[in-house]
């Protein structure tokens, strides 16, 4: 079955478990993270993550065929995508690294 067929705001969808699918948060709550990330593990001048632990989440991407998404991709041990390509019709994400979401989001 095709993800064109999922409502991913429905009860059912988020109460279901898929790791890198359905990260459920506001806007401000993700911009954080994004942030944190970027920033090696340290904000407010206070260290919430090893530095080696970033490095480690940033290797080892993995290509392989998602049968959910119906693309190929490229994910890393933390879970986030090299897009290398316009993987995203209509978008510009060459050489981003992070999350698209279905509904449209990147961050």
């Amino acid at each position: 079955m095709s993800m064109k067929h999922y409502q991913f705001n429905s009860y059912e969808l988020k109460m279901g478990e898929m790791p890198s699918g359905n990260g459920n948060g506001c806007a401000r709550g993700m911009a954080k993270f994004a942030n944190l990330i970027a920033m090696k593990g340290e904000m407010y001048g206070m260290r919430f993550l090893n530095e080696k632990t970033i490095d480690l989440a940033h290797s080892e991407p993995k290509k392989a065929f998602d049968m959910l998404l119906e693309k190929e991709t490229d994910f890393n041990l933390g879970g986030w995508h090299h897009y290398k390509d316009d993987y995203i019709e209509g978008t510009t994400v060459k050489g981003f690294i992070g999350w698209a979401g279905i509904g449209g989001s990147i961050l």
